[in-house]
Order: C-alpha cells, then sequence, then structure tokens
C-alpha cells in the first residue's frame, strides 16, 4: 500500500543464501503496477493496430522476409479471391513483382479478377523484420481512363 492508500502490485523473490557461514534469505521486491499498466497499453495499442489493418479498405499483406504470409486482412482475401486460414503460411508470389511500385493482374483462371497497385514496405510484424505489401484495387479507374481516352476525339 502506498502512503496516498493506493495499492501497488509487487512481486516477490525470496532466496537461500551463505550468510557469516549460515544460511539466510535474501528477498527482493519490485514493483509490478507499472509494468501491467505498460503492457495493458500496449495490449490496447496492438488491439487497435490490429483493427485498423484488419478493416482497411486496401488490402494488406504481411510477409516475412522470405516471403511467407503471416497475416492477410479482408480487403486482400477478397482482392485475392483467397482466405486468410488457408494462405496462411504459404509464398506470396506476387511480392517478388513489388520491388517497386507494380500494377498487377489478379487472374482467376484465364480472366482478369482485377488489376491492382502493389506497394511494398519494410516492417516489423511479432518482433520480425517483414514485408507489408498494400493492394489498391485500380480497375475501376483504369476503365475509366480507358473509355475516356476512347471518347476524345481524335
Amino acid at each position: 500500500m502506498r502512503k496516498d492508500g493506493g495499492e501497488e502490485h509487487v512481486m516477490e523473490t525470496v532466496i537461500s543464501v551463505p550468510y557469516r557461514g549460515r544460511r539466510a534469505v535474501l528477498g527482493n521486491f519490485v514493483i509490478v503496477s507499472d509494468i501491467r499498466r505498460a503492457q495493458e497499453r500496449l495490449r490496447v495499442t496492438e488491439a487497435g493496430f490490429r483493427t485498423a489493418i484488419s478493416n482497411n479498405p486496401d488490402g494488406v499483406v504481411i510477409t516475412d522476409r522470405k516471403g511467407i504470409v503471416r497475416f492477410i486482412n479482408p480487403a486482400a482475401e477478397a482482392l485475392l479471391g483467397w482466405r486468410a486460414d488457408d494462405v496462411r503460411g504459404s509464398l506470396f508470389t506476387y511480392l517478388a513483382a513489388a520491388k517497386e511500385n507494380a500494377e498487377i493482374n489478379i487472374m482467376d483462371g484465364e480472366r482478369v479478377r482485377a488489376t491492382v497497385e502493389l506497394r511494398v514496405v519494410d516492417t516489423i510484424w511479432e518482433g520480425e523484420d517483414a514485408y507489408l505489401a498494400m493492394l489498391r484495387d485500380i480497375t475501376a479507374r483504369l476503365a475509366a481512363e480507358q473509355a475516356i481516352a476512347k471518347a476524345r476525339p481524335g
């Protein structure tokens, strides 16, 4: 208990040690309230981050440095036609095309499912170096540009 009446959580460590030819007890107390508060703030921050990327309208795929999928958000699932549970642990083959910003066609058999702008940046995921791939569906924009180009005279 603190002087102001508030509570502190502590961790106690007690060990037996030799002292002047006899056994003695050495105790150590560590205040863990601050650690617990920091852990809770971290948990809330991580939950907010995961919610933000899960709800992002652009596709997000996170891979390790070998290109193995660690996370895929619902927008990427829809764009790619994949299920997160099916591709987690698989190679993200589009990563090789993204050394720089790239436009890639997402195929569904013989037809183009979507054209996406793919950008990849370095990040850290769960404490490890990783890649963050962002996929933006530009299919409608490209179709509009083509329609405008066809409508122009001459």
